[in-house]
C-alpha cells in the first residue's frame, strides 16, 4: 500500500482523521467498532485494531485507559493540521458578514482588533485573540495639525505603516488655521524621516521662522514629537470570551480553569509567543498558523491550540487576529474563519486609510 511523505499509509492516515474529526465532534475515545460502522473503511475490524496500534506505536494516537478507544496525541492533532486537513472555503455571505461587523469599528485600530477578537469568540465558540504590535521609536512619515479652537490643536503623527498617533496641544496664546497649516508645512518640509535625534537646534530655529509669528507653535510641536518618538511601546492584546471554554470538559479542573481565568495576566508572553511564532518579530507571513499544546510553551494553554493570522497595511504587519480553544478544535472551520477575519480586515484598512491607535487621546501644553 502506498505511503505518504510522513511514512504512513493511505488507509493509515485515512484512519488518523477520521479519529481526530471524531474526536473533535464529541469528546468521546474512538474504537474500532465506530471506525468499521462508519463506511469510510472496507477492512476487517482486526485490521483497524492493527493499523490503529500501527498509529499508536507511531505516536499519533494514545489509550487514556486499557479497555477504552484512542484519542489523537499533540503530534495526531499535528499531522492532520498539516496532511490531512481538506481547505475549507468560506462562502461570500460569510466574509460579508465579518466585514459589515467590523465597519463599525474602522476608526481605530484598536477598536477594529477589538471587535474582531469579540467576532472570533462569537462565531466560533472559542476565545478570541487580537495582538497589536509594540512599535519601534522612529521617524514618522507625515503630520497633519488642526485647530479645535483658539488654543487647542491637535498634533497627528503618522508611522510608516499608516498608524497614527495624536497629541492634543494647549497653548496660552491664540492659533488659528492659518497658523495650523503653517505648522503641517513646516513640520513636513524639515523633519519627515528624521529620528528625534536628528533634529538639532538650528534645524529648531529655521522652523520657527517659518511659523513666525506662531514660532512659539513650532517649539511646543517638536517637543511633542520628540518625546512621542521615544516613547516605549511593547504592544497590547485583547482576550475575548475566556468563560467561553469552561463549557468544555478539557477545562473543567481547577488547574485548568486557574490558567484561563489568568490569561489576563498574559498578555505579554501572549505576545511574545505570537511574535516568536516568525523570526524574532511578529511573523509576518500569509498563512494562518496553528501552535498546538506544547507548541504553545504557556503553561495555561498545554491543553489548547492557538490559531491566528496577520493583519498588514502597506505590506508591513500592524496586528493579528485568532482564536484559542481546545485542541481538538473545529480547525477547518476556525482556520476558514481567521483566514476570512484577517482578509476583512486587511480589505478594511486600505492603504489609504489613517489608522490611529486608541493611546493617542492625551494632553500637552498649558492647560
Amino acid at each position: 500500500m502506498k505511503t505518504n511523505a510522513n511514512g504512513l499509509t493511505n488507509r493509515q492516515s485515512l484512519i488518523l482523521r477520521t479519529v481526530v474529526e471524531a474526536y473533535i465532534d464529541n469528546g468521546e475515545p474512538v474504537g474500532s467498532k465506530y471506525l468499521c460502522e462508519c463506511g469510510r473503511f472496507s477492512c476487517s475490524s482486526a485490521t483497524i485494531r492493527n493499523e490503529m496500534a500501527e498509529l499508536e506505536a507511531c505516536g499519533y494516537l494514545e489509550q487514556p485507559h486499557t479497555s477504552s478507544g484512542r484519542v489523537p496525541t499533540e503530534a495526531g492533532y499535528r499531522f492532520y493540521v498539516d496532511s490531512l486537513l481538506e481547505t475549507y472555503n468560506s462562502t461570500a455571505s460569510d466574509v460579508e458578514r465579518i466585514k459589515n461587523a467590523l465597519k463599525e469599528k474602522r476608526a481605530e485600530l484598536d477598536q477594529i482588533l477589538t471587535q474582531a477578537s469579540r467576532l472570533a469568540s462569537s462565531l466560533t465558540n472559542y476565545t478570541g485573540l487580537a495582538v497589536r504590535p509594540g512599535q519601534r521609536a522612529g521617524a514618522f512619515c507625515r503630520y497633519e495639525a488642526i485647530c479645535l479652537s483658539p488654543r487647542s490643536l491637535l498634533l497627528v503623527m503618522i508611522n510608516p505603516d499608516g498608524t497614527a498617533k495624536t497629541r492634543n496641544l494647549r497653548t496660552d496664546f491664540d492659533i488659528d488655521k492659518t497658523d495650523a497649516d503653517a505648522l503641517a508645512r513646516t513640520l513636513n518640509s524639515c523633519i519627515i524621516g528624521l529620528s528625534a535625534s536628528d533634529i538639532t537646534l538650528p534645524l529648531m530655529m529655521r522652523m520657527e521662522e517659518m511659523c513666525a509669528p506662531s514660532s512659539q507653535l513650532a517649539s511646543m510641536a517638536v517637543k511633542c514629537i520628540y518625546e512621542t518618538a521615544t516613547e516605549r511601546n511593547d504592544g497590547d492584546v485583547r482576550i475575548e470570551g475566556v468563560n467561553r471554554l469552561l463549557e468544555y470538559p478539557e477545562y473543567s479542573d481547577t488547574e485548568s480553569i486557574a490558567g484561563l481565568l489568568g490569561l489576563g495576566d498574559s498578555k505579554n508572553a501572549l505576545l511574545d509567543l505570537v511574535r516568536d511564532s516568525g523570526e524574532g518579530e511578529l511573523d509576518d507571513g500569509d498563512d494562518v498558523k496553528i501552535l498546538i499544546g506544547s507548541e504553545n510553551r504557556l503553561d495555561a494553554l498545554g491543553s489548547s491550540a492557538l490559531v491566528f493570522k496577520t493583519v498588514k497595511r502597506g505590506g508591513k504587519v500592524v496586528g493579528a487576529v485568532g482564536v484559542i480553544g481546545p485542541r481538538r478544535m473545529k480547525y477547518q472551520n476556525v482556520i476558514s474563519m481567521v483566514d476570512s477575519l484577517a482578509s476583512g480586515i486587511n480589505e478594511l484598512i486600505g492603504d489609504d486609510m489613517l489608522l490611529p491607535t486608541s493611546d493617542t487621546e492625551r494632553n500637552d501644553g498649558n492647560e
